[in-house]
């Protein structure tokens, strides 16, 4: 053990261990504790002393120490003894099957300030991996050895996974829309690895477990517009960090659409009909091509304007809102004067005043009447409404879209609600749950949340005998096909059979289900293969039959889809047969004799080896069953 100079009536104690938390397997630890001794003046000495204590599976292969801070002769190397001290057990406050390394020989006797001083141990660390505590105890002997103060410090022996490369994913994007990326490292190890990223804007985002060298990938939507530099680590199963990756500079833009600002605050805004909310308002869910845009708000006169909306970027338009019957102030608007009404004069029995044609008045009044009926009741009836917010949402079982539900009259303007009205919504994928408009409000918002499944996805809303329905897209990048062939061996008889499944990969290896069918075409190396494999509309797979022909050997299947493809195999094992011993025709192995020369197998007390495969046959056989080797007369 370590010696130091201290008072009989001296303490040890550990003032601190500045112990690292990782090691590398085969490398070292290097480990610093400060030590304090009290004592007082009574002359005799005794040796302080300090163990380290390792676990027995951890592979010490050697250590050594020296100290500082005013001592003199505290160096040498340690010894690793595989008998622990019962005194150090017992006072060890963890417990557990321990080793400890102590001061090779007698204790030696080291001068230490009463401030105390460092002792430093180096530990060569072994090749068993693991988690691991390392425990300190501190003391001084005395005819026996006395322990007077503890410590315990987590260690782990692992090799941190490689830092990955540059993310992989989209450099560019709109704000509210969900991108994939990628990242790849490979442990030292081998262990599986998570990968965690970096958005640049205070967020992160973590992958799932995946196995070394694969790649990891998770997704991101940012809410504000900007450039953003993203960045990944690696982490091995056992908590190991890589450094971080170089960063993939991301340009986050607006989307496509349409901003619309008001001179009037309150203003109502529509687009192609349907309410959008009121200004100001970022109207994203739009298409290339030309919108109307209307701004309405009571006492003012309607602002109307068409604009196009290119694939990028978007369009903004001021309202400016006058007031009813007002000029706008400064506008260059012409006001042309109204012509002189038309009077029909009719003279009749000598009348020489001008006359009126009432019964052209009564029909264009009745006109008028009829399509002010039909306005109004286009203006008061409203109808279901459901707006998603975006035409596509990726297929990744947790996304989530929100839906706007309201009531609106032929001209987009939404309806306050008198009352409390519930709707129910169902969607052919995914999951979504009802709402209630409540009164006093125009509209509620329901959450769709995505499935695994790809495709077209329907959702409808109900509410008495009003339907409403809207479309959307759930999506998946289909990266790949898997092919699964059971049994994974059939005889080459030309008849048997093994069934073959086929599945669709994304580009993180999950299985994924279309809403649409797939036809994925068949082809074989031996044998023959039914094709095309057609995956059902939400089914998570497609099947086919593998029929062996009379070759054996490895059958290899490749699945193709358009661009992707996939591969698997099966064995077709060469068909078991004999050799008729009389005449060496071939036999199958249930035949009782020879379709050839009709015999049975002899049988013979006395025997003899084939001189070709080895096989004991009976003395008499001409030919060996098992080869078919004629054999040589007796």
């Amino acid at each position: 053990m370590l010696a130091m100079v201290v008072m009989l009536s001296g303490c040890v104690t550990i003032d601190s261990v500045n112990q690292p938390s990782t090691a590398t397997p085969g490398g070292s630890v290097d480990t610093s504790i400060k030590i304090s001794l009290a004592y007082n003046t009574s002359g005799s000495y005794v040796s302080p002393a300090l163990a380290v204590k390792i676990p027995n599976d951890w592979g010490v292969t050697s250590a050594y120490y020296t100290g500082t801070g005013g001592a003199s002769g505290m160096s040498g190397y340690l010894t690793v003894n595989t008998s622990a001290s019962n005194d150090i057990e017992a006072k060890n406050p963890s417990g557990g099957n321990y080793v400890w390394i102590g001061l090779s020989g007698a204790p030696r006797k080291v001068d230490i300030t009463p401030a105390g001083g460092t002792v430093t141990v180096y530990l060569r660390v072994g090749t068993t991996r693991g988690n691991y505590k390392l425990n300190y105890s501190a003391g001084y002997y005395s005819g026996s050895w006395y322990w007077t103060d503890f410590d315990e410090r987590p260690i782990s022996v692992n090799t941190a996974p490689q830092a990955p490369g540059t993310p992989s994913g989209p450099a560019t994007g709109a704000t509210k829309t969900s991108y994939s990326y990628s990242a790849t490292s490979t442990d030292p190890d081998g262990d599986s690895i998570t990968y965690t990223f970096d958005w640049g804007d205070g967020t992160s985002g973590i992958t799932g477990s995946v196995s070394s060298g694969s790649k990891g990938t998770t997704s991101k939507t940012w809410s504000s517009p900007g450039t953003y530099q993203v960045k990944a680590k690696a982490a091995d199963s056992m908590g190991a960090s890589s450094g971080w990756s170089p960063s993939l500079t991301v340009t986050i833009s607006m989307p496509a659409g349409i901003s619309v600002t008001s001179s009037q605050p309150g203003t109502e805004v529509y687009v192609d009909g349907i309410l959008k909310g009121t200004a100001p308002n970022f109207v994203s869910d739009v298409t290339a091509g030309t919108h109307a845009v209307l701004c309405k708000k009571a006492g003012y006169d309607d602002f109307k304007k068409n604009v196009d909306v290119t694939g990028s970027g978007s369009v903004s338009v001021l309202c400016e809102m006058v007031k009813a019957g007002e000029t706008p102030s400064g506008s260059n608007a012409t006001v042309t004067a109204a012509a002189s009404p038309t009077v029909t004069q009719t003279v009749t029995n000598g009348d020489k005043g001008p006359g009126i044609d009432y019964g052209t008045l009564g029909a264009a009044a009745l006109v008028i009447l009829i399509i002010a009926g039909i306005l109004a009741y286009l203006w008061l009836k409203s109808d279901l409404r459901i707006i998603p917010k975006a035409s596509s949402l990726a297929g990744d079982g947790v996304s989530t879209l929100p839906i706007k539900v309201q009531f609106a009259n032929a001209f987009g303007r939404a309806r306050t609600s008198g009352k409390n009205r519930e709707v129910e919504i169902e969607t052919t994928s995914g999951k979504i749950q009802k709402v209630v408009i409540p009164a006093g409000k125009e509209f509620a918002e329901a959450v769709l949340t995505s499935s695994t499944e790809c495709g077209p996805v329907v959702i409808t809303a109900k509410s008495g005998k009003q339907k409403a329905s809207a479309k959307i897209n759930f999506t998946c990048t289909e990266a790949g096909l898997s092919v699964e062939i059971l049994p994974a061996e059939i005889p080459a008889d030309g008849k048997s059979t093994a069934a073959v499944t086929v599945r669709i990969k994304d580009d993180a290896g999950r299985h994924i289900t279309p809403l649409t069918e797939r036809s994925i075409n068949l082809t074989t190396t031996l044998g023959s293969v039914s094709t095309p494999a057609k995956i059902q509309p939400k089914s998570p797979s497609g099947t086919a039959t593998l029929t062996s022909g009379t070759a054996s050997g490895i059958a290899t299947v490749k699945a193709t889809m358009g661009a992707i493809s996939g591969e698997g195999s099966a064995t077709i094992g060469e068909l078991a047969r004999r050799f008729c011993m009389h005449c060496g025709a071939t036999m199958s192995m249930e035949a009782h004799g020879c379709a050839k020369c009709g015999k049975t197998p002899p049988s013979d007390v006395d025997t003899k080896q084939c001189g070709t495969c080895g096989v004991v046959l009976p003395k008499i056989a001409k030919f060996c069953d098992k080869c078919g080797a004629r054999q040589a007369a007796q």
